[in-house]
């Protein structure tokens, strides 16, 4: 079984870079048994401070289940927290 599932997992990031492309990343399921703040920071340190620093325009990360936007982050400044 993979680490990664949309279906099982609550968080989904949506990167937009600076190439124009478009990538999609949901959190990790073992991560679902931290608290949501652990994940979360996990998650961005992984994609955001790590894989694409540099790389990306916007970052958007969504709560799966409640459909609602959590942290926007453009050219690697967080704009919005809710």
């Amino acid at each position: 079984m993979s680490n990664f599932g949309n279906e099982q997992s609550k968080f989904k990031m949506v990167i937009y870079l600076k190439s124009g492309g478009r990538e999609t990343f949901y959190s990790l399921i073992n991560e679902e048994k931290k608290s949501d703040e652990v994940a979360l920071r996990g998650m961005k340190r992984r994609l955001l401070e790590n894989k694409f620093k540099g790389k990306y325009q916007t970052a958007l990360i969504y709560d799966r289940f409640a459909d609602k936007l959590l942290e926007k982050f453009i050219n690697g400044k967080m704009e919005v927290a809710l």
